[in-house]
């Protein structure tokens, strides 16, 4: 009908044969083959992910829905195009193959290795530091530094919340990167994509901005246990939970030709579960 939504969680696109990492990613030959296929087949002109941030095990499983507001996860990174001139070749051919030789599991055809690709001590992780090793050392009249230093300097308020390592912030202008090329790509196909702005937020994020949550409650339902902010703040726009939130949305719009809202219901009539209890309660509107 060309007014479909196709939604799919990326870190779940397929992979080739020569390089199976454990997780997809937007900006794949393979997976832009894939979702034109799709496209076509089913005639949707809308692609939305699952949130872009870092998942971490919840329940046994890396869930998206428990990452941070504002930071990507390494899912977004694509050490194949890291492995291009456009990328100055901060990565080799050797790194790449250390990356697929990492993913051994007995499904890895049929199930995406998160451990593989997310963890701190996953072996992507540990060629991703060369990638910034190599980056360090170019010149400083060298384009993609420069387009570094610009990133850094226009995402200050959220890439010092907590996480001031250099590394950290190489992920993520590597990241955006990646996700700004998948996103073209798709654009050039006709088609959009949308992403889901999730409701919570990281620990580091509460840390560093604890005016603008409620200390003593969660947001939804009880076992989600996710900081919930100080939604009868919201409308102040000098509170720290306003400019919170709107950060959060500035990024997605910026990262997205569309947005859905994880629980959207939460800002109009926020429940919030007071901490210790099961019980959930209506916040003012």
């Amino acid at each position: 009908t060309d007014k479909s939504i196709f939604i799919m969680p990326s870190s779940c696109l397929p992979q080739t044969e020569s390089f199976n990492s454990g997780i997809g990613n937007l900006s794949s030959e393979i997976s832009q083959n894939y979702l034109e296929y799709m496209k076509n087949y089913l005639g949707f002109n809308i692609v939305e992910d699952l949130p872009p941030g870092q998942a971490s095990p919840f329940n046994g499983l890396h869930c998206a829905y428990t990452s941070g507001a504002y930071a990507l996860g390494t899912q977004q990174i694509n050490p194949e195009l890291l492995a291009t001139n456009e990328f100055e070749n901060l990565l080799t051919q050797q790194d790449l193959k250390d990356i697929a030789d990492g993913n051994t599991t007995a499904e890895k055809n049929e199930i995406a290795n998160f451990r593989n690709v997310m963890d701190n001590d996953g072996i992507q992780n540990k060629v991703l530091k060369r990638a910034h090793e190599r980056f360090v050392k170019l010149e400083e009249n060298n384009p993609i530094k420069q387009k570094y230093n610009q990133y850094i300097k226009e995402n200050e308020f959220w890439l010092n919340i907590d996480r001031t390592g250099d590394f950290f912030k190489f992920n993520q202008f590597i990241g955006d990167e990646h996700l700004k090329i998948g996103k073209e790509n798709l654009n050039k196909k006709g088609l959009k994509l949308c992403g889901d702005c999730l409701i919570g937020f990281s620990s580091d994020e509460v840390k560093a901005y604890p005016n603008a949550f409620t200390k003593d409650g969660y947001i939804g339902m009880p076992e989600w246990k996710l900081p919930a902010l100080n939604y009868n703040a919201l409308k102040d726009k000098n509170s720290d939970a306003y400019k919170v939130l709107k950060t959060k949305i500035q990024l997605f719009a910026k990262r997205y030709d569309m947005i859905r809202f994880d629980v959207a219901w939460a800002y109009v009539t926020p429940l919030v579960t007071p901490k210790g209890t099961n019980e959930i309660k209506e916040e003012n509107k």
